[in-house]
C-alpha cells in the first residue's frame, strides 16, 4: 500500500510538471479539441502571435468536407465561451478563426 501511494505520489507530480511546460497553444488546444470534434471539425493549429501592439489568437480548423462560413461561426461560437471561461490568456486579444484552404 506504501508503494503504491509513492507511486501514485511520482505520478502525480510529473503530471503537474508537464502541465506546468505546456504552452499557452498546447493548453488551448487541449481545452477546444475536444468541443469542435463534436461538430465533425479538426484543429488545425492555434498560434499565438503579437503584430504591432496586437496580440492575436490564430486558430485554423478544417474537416474533410468544405467549411462554409455557418460552420466557421458554429465553431466560433463553440470556442469563444470556452476560452472566456478558462481564461487562459490574461493579456488582451483578438480571436481569429479560420478554415485551411484546400489548395485547389
Amino acid at each position: 500500500m506504501e508503494i503504491e501511494n509513492k507511486i501514485k505520489d511520482m505520478l502525480e507530480s510529473e503530471v503537474e510538471k508537464l502541465g506546468r511546460n505546456m504552452t499557452v497553444e498546447e493548453k488551448i488546444r487541449e481545452m477546444l479539441e475536444g468541443p469542435v470534434r463534436e461538430v465533425g471539425v479538426r484543429i488545425d493549429s492555434i498560434n499565438l502571435e503579437k503584430e504591432d501592439n496586437n496580440l492575436y489568437l490564430r486558430i485554423v480548423i478544417d474537416r474533410d468536407e468544405i467549411i462554409d462560413i455557418d460552420k466557421c461561426v458554429e465553431v466560433t461560437n463553440i470556442i469563444n465561451p470556452i476560452l472566456d471561461r478558462e481564461d487562459p490568456i490574461k493579456e488582451s486579444y483578438t480571436l481569429d478563426v479560420s478554415t485551411k484552404e484546400k489548395g485547389r
